[in-house]
């Protein structure tokens, strides 16, 4: 063990399940990563779900050629069966708390929210969550109660990730082009609320360099190409339907419809209700 950023020993402090077997729901371990630099992990068949949320620093994990990237506020999710390896990046504390497990319902729930991908990452908060697992785990209840309590807990995660991510692709692979993959995933998502916020995954993967080669290659940032695509989007919508204002901003997950036109306006120099009488199609 080594000493911390804070004057303490590096160290993970491991909570293990009561000897009980279940086929529906099992925790192998819970615990908490306390700041520490180095940390790396090296799995070749992972023979449970990792589920850890991050509270400071990054992780980077990489598996079947992808890196995928989780910072403050993020969870991740490494499916059962994966080769992987995570890490954090050279010189960053990490600090994270975290539980592995197992079961029939498990698996349940992510085929019913369609989480397929084998790494989830998606920006949640899901400590408390994760503290009621590990509080579980730690008590004197019966098997039964345990199983009853990890199994509210884990779904409550797992309804968070899905409304979170709304199945979004955070994979980067270093091999295609940045720039490229970037712009797909942007076109992708006009019209998701949280698209926005998900560029900042992009920068954290890889330390604004995606922006740098984003703007060299098509002349603009990520965020102002986004909000371009989704000007665009509210013209074609004005022109071609009946929709208000109002819910075509909603409609592009702009969240207050003053906002929505006066970008509208910065954009194409007109504002909403003026361009579509210009264009012919009269609002309701």
């Amino acid at each position: 063990m080594e000493k911390n950023q804070y004057g303490k020993y590096s160290q993970k402090f491991y909570y293990v399940s009561r000897n009980y077997e279940s086929t529906f729901l099992k925790a192998n371990f819970a615990g908490v990563t306390f700041p520490t630099r180095n940390f790396r992990v090296h799995d070749p068949c992972l023979k449970f779900h990792v589920f850890e949320y991050v509270k400071a620093g990054r992780v980077c994990v990489e598996t079947n050629g992808k890196q995928y990237v989780a910072g403050p506020g993020d969870i991740y999710v490494l499916k059962k069966g994966l080769n992987v390896e995570y890490y954090t990046p050279e010189n960053e504390a990490v600090e994270k708390i975290w539980f592995n497990m197992r079961g029939r319902l498990l698996d349940k729930l992510f085929e019913a929210y369609e989480l397929t991908d084998e790494v989830l990452v998606a920006h949640c908060d899901v400590e408390n969550e994760i503290n009621k697992i590990h509080s579980a785990l730690q008590s004197s209840i019966s098997s039964a109660a345990v199983t009853c309590k990890l199994a509210l807990s884990v779904h409550e995660i797992i309804m968070k990730i899905s409304l979170a991510s709304q199945q979004l692709d955070l994979s980067f692979n270093p091999a295609s082009g940045e720039a490229e993959k970037l712009k797909d995933f942007l076109d992708a998502r006009i019209y998701f609320k949280t698209s926005l916020g998900f560029i900042a995954n992009y920068e954290k993967m890889t330390d604004k360099y995606i922006i740098r080669v984003f703007k060299e290659k098509y002349g603009i940032t990520p965020y102002a190409y986004l909000i371009q695509k989704r000007m665009e989007a509210a013209q074609e919508l004005l022109r071609s339907t009946e929709l208000s204002v109002k819910d075509i901003a909603a409609k592009l997950a702009f969240s207050d419809g003053n906002y929505f036109s006066r970008a509208f306006k910065k954009h194409t120099g007109v504002s909403p209700v003026e361009y579509r009488r210009q264009n012919g199609n009269a609002a309701r």
